[in-house]
């Protein structure tokens, strides 16, 4: 700061000196200009012009009178003519110098000049002829002259004195410019003294600063010697040509050289040449006074011997030559400490991973044969039993859902500290969501007299983008544990937008025995309960909070709780939320339903035509879950048929079936029927753009890729049927997907039912199984590709709904080559479909998905 500070003020002083300077050149040139106009003056005023211009004035005045004395002799005195001659000649050269005269010229321009002087001239004039004649004539005619001379003295006399009168005022004037001209050089000169005083002072006090500056220096390059001596890093300072100049003791002892020894050395006998030490010593656009970051080196000891080091670089000028200091510190030490410290990391990483996977398998061997207990429990409950046995039977089935439940908290702890659980972002109607979960949760909470609430936003915008899943089962052990520590009291759910653009608010409070503040911190730690007694009311794992952590932290929101003993607790969860608008309502030409579905949602007549049984099944399933009524087709001739017999409100079209595909069966709808007006969408696993826009230009309204689930559903009937259009996801399929999506088949179980979505994935892989035998056999064939799409799209359809996603992946390529018209390439793949499906069936063996949504948490 002090450095800028001088330098303004070194600024301002120079401007200062500058301006003194333009003001004594000006005044110099001020005095030299008038001292030469002066000079001229007072030499024009030296010469004796007007003096004689004046006497000459005043002689005509004598020689009038001269002339007019010798005509009074010569009259007299006849011998005296040649004397008047000369008298009138000398007269008459006075006149005619007045008249033809330079000198006279200021005279001649005075009007009374001119009236004095014109008889005078004409006098002069007149006589001339007379006093060139004849001597006789001449006698006789004098008395006459004498008479007219006399009476021109008047005359005479008065130029004589106008002419005195003007020269005096002319000299008086010469003399007031000359006294001008004094004024101003005095006055100049005044200038130049007072600026040559105010430069002598201006360079005082600047004397007197400099003198202050250079002790200011001296003592500031004392303390930098003193801080470049002490300091524990190497500074080095060298020259544009790599040469060191100077080494402080610290360089002395991290590279073994003497000062005297290393100055003269080249900068390359201290630091290794790699790329990063050129980009440290050759800087391509780094400014005067600038300090390069740090860069790590290999510098090189005396001995020989190379050690990491840490540099920077800081270029400046000394005396206009640059010169350039490097800072460098050993990093031996610290690289050593960084090395331990790493290894130590990797050991507690590979520590954990080895526990985490311990648990993994120890998890899923317990699960194995728990599955086959449960199995084995309900296939016993079917048979004949006496009243004792039926009650061990629901003991035992009971134990074994608890034990079950267990053993997936620790699984789902497992997978999320993993970081191997993608999120599923899609639309959730949260307020749908919760009620789903009061579904669940009313038998336990009937069971304790309590009473779930919910209070949807205030704007109505229920609707979100997230991952449905995810948010099932933090509100599922959220509203649990509430139902579990709330005897006859309320468990309400609130959901808010905290503004119109979110975050969205999620509170969870309940009037039940509440936590200690001591307690808060700690709840939501792993295998954390707070009643560890033997008579504690309920049992659990103490995992259900640390897992809700986890998801809320995927998802990027924030998880807090406020409770009080005996009062109750809330949980409050805050998620960066996309909130979708308020769908617009049905139009009022719309049919109205007679029939109500779930809470009062519409009910519409739907038919799904759908060639594959399973994607039939799923899709009829979801659709009567949400209180519509479904009629099904099972190919393309079939949909025509019952769409012209009656009128449904919707029709869900697959689009690739044997003989009649489904834009063949719109054209036909179209063309004339019942349902010639109903909204049709498509149903097809994967398009790309172009077959999307021919599908709507075949008039279908709105295109659904699978895999479908319940949101969707709701979704597409609640735009299609309002007339608005839905943006279509993203058609193209990612590439590296995971062989299954746990969350597409929590979704699907919780859409249909577990013990129906279980059947469902048992089916599928006993039918898949059979099918990609087929089409790997099928690589070499040379016949046509029809049957080849469609055996492709329906195994895509049907993989996409039961989240097999890297076989859908695959499929949707093969899909993609044949339509493409690629028949080469895309036989080339199907060898690859089947190590594919082996390990998706494998992994389908060993998913949790239906037991985890069977659960309570």
């Amino acid at each position: 700061m002090q450095q800028i500070v001088f330098h303004r003020l070194l600024s301002v002083g120079r401007l200062r000196f500058a301006l003194a300077a333009l003001v004594i050149l000006a005044s110099t040139i001020g005095i030299i200009v008038l001292g030469l106009d002066y000079k001229s003056k007072i030499k024009d005023a030296s010469m004796a012009s007007i003096d004689n211009v004046q006497w000459a004035l005043s002689q005509v005045d004598v020689e009038l009178l001269q002339l007019i004395v010798t005509l009074d002799s010569a009259a007299n005195q006849p011998g005296k003519l040649a004397e008047v001659r000369l008298r009138f000649d000398i007269l008459f050269s006075r006149i005619d110098s007045l008249v033809s005269g330079r000198l006279y010229e200021i005279i001649r321009k005075s009007p009374k000049f001119d009236e004095s002087f014109r008889p005078l001239s004409a006098f002069m004039r007149g006589q001339s002829q007379l006093m060139d004649g004849p001597d006789p004539v001449l006698q006789q005619g004098l008395p006459r002259l004498s008479t007219i001379a006399r009476g021109l003295q008047a005359d005479a006399r008065t130029i004589t004195l106008n002419g005195v009168q003007l020269f005096a005022g002319i000299k008086d004037r010469e003399r007031k410019e000359v006294e001008w001209v004094l004024i101003r050089m005095g006055v100049l000169t005044l200038v130049l003294v007072a600026t040559l005083v105010t430069m002598l002072i201006m360079l005082a006090r600047l004397y007197r600063d400099n003198r202050q500056r250079a002790a200011e220096n001296l003592n500031t390059l004392s303390q930098l010697d003193s801080i470049v001596r002490t300091v524990l890093e190497a500074v080095i300072t060298f020259d544009a040509s790599m040469r060191i100049v100077d080494f402080n003791p610290a360089a002395v002892a991290t590279f073994g050289h003497s000062r005297q020894d290393a100055r003269g050395l080249d900068m390359s006998t201290l630091i290794t040449e790699d790329a990063r030490s050129r980009v440290l010593f050759h800087p391509t656009t780094l400014p005067v006074g600038s300090r390069q970051a740090r860069v790590r080196v290999m510098a090189r000891h005396r001995e020989g011997r190379e050690f990491p080091a840490e540099a920077s670089i800081s270029h400046t000028e000394a005396g206009g030559i640059p010169i350039s200091v490097l800072f460098l510190r050993d990093l031996s030490a610290q690289v050593a400490s960084e090395q331990a410290l790493m290894q130590a990391r990797d050991d507690a990483l590979a520590g954990e991973k080895a526990k985490t996977d311990l648990l993994v398998v120890m998890s899923h061997e317990i699960r194995t044969p728990l599955n086959g207990m449960i199995g084995t429990i309900e296939l016993m409950d079917s048979t004949e039993l006496l009243p004792d046995q039926r009650e061990y039977l629901r003991i035992m089935q009971a134990s074994g859902k608890l034990l079950m439940h267990h053993v997936n908290d620790v699984l789902d702890i497992a997978r999320l500290d993993s970081g191997k659980t993608p999120l599923s972002l899609g639309p959730v109607d949260l307020s749908a969501l919760v009620l789903e979960i009061f579904d669940n949760q009313t038998p336990a909470s009937q069971s304790n007299g309590d009473r779930l609430v919910l209070v949807a936003p205030q704007d109505g915008r229920n609707r979100v983008i997230g991952d449905a899943a995810q948010l099932r089962q933090v509100l599922l052990n959220l509203v649990g544990n509430a139902v579990k520590f709330t005897q006859g009291g309320t468990i309400t759910v609130e959901l808010s937008h905290l503004s119109p653009q979110g975050p969205t608010e999620i509170r969870v409070a309940d009037t039940g025995i509440g936590m200690a503040p001591q307690d808060l911190d700690r709840i939501f730690d792993d295998f954390v309960t707070l009643d560890a007694s033997y008579s504690r009311p309920v049992s659990g794992t103490g995992l259900g909070l640390g897992i809700v952590k986890r998801i809320v932290a995927r998802m990027g929101g924030t998880l807090s709780v406020e409770s009080q003993r005996g009062k109750g607790s809330m949980f409050r969860i805050c998620l960066p939320l996309h909130i979708l608008e308020v769908e617009a309502k049905v139009a009022a030409q719309q049919p109205v339903p007679a029939v109500a579905g779930p809470r009062g949602n519409p009910s519409w007549l739907i038919l799904v035509v759908e060639d594959n049984a399973v994607n039939r099944l799923i899709v009829g399933k979801m659709l009567a879950k949400e209180g519509h009524q479904v009629v099904e087709a099972c190919d393309g001739e079939a949909g025509i048929r019952l769409a012209g017999e009656r009128r449904f409100d919707l029709i869900l079209m697959d689009i690739s079936m044997p003989g009649t595909d489904g834009l063949q069966a719109t054209k036909a709808i179209r063309a004339s029927g019942a349902s010639r007006d109903t909204p049709i969408v498509a149903l097809t696993a994967h398009a790309m753009q172009a077959e999307i826009d021919r599908f709507r230009a075949g008039g279908m309204q709105q295109v659904l890729i699978k895999p479908i689930t319940r949101e969707t559903l709701r979704t597409t009937l609640a735009t299609v049927l309002a007339g608005r259009e839905m943006p279509l996801p993203d058609a193209r399929p990612p590439v590296d997907r995971p062989l299954l999506d746990n969350s597409v088949l929590r979704n699907l179980a919780a859409d249909i039912g577990a013990d129906e979505a279980r059947s469902l994935v048992s089916r599928f892989m006993a039918e898949t199984e059979s099918r990609i035998a087929l089409l790997v056999e099928s690589a070499t064939d040379a016949g046509p590709d029809t049957s080849l799409v469609r055996e492709v799209h329906q195994l895509a359809g049907a993989s996409g709904m039961l989240g097999a996603l890297a076989l859908h992946q695959v499929l949707s390529r093969i899909e993609t080559l044949c339509k493409a018209g690629a028949k080469a390439e895309a036989r080339a793949e199907l060898p690859a479909l089947g190590p594919l499906w082996q390990a998706t069936a494998a992994a389908y063996r060993e998913s949790d998905a239906f037991a985890q949504v069977s659960n309570l948490r």
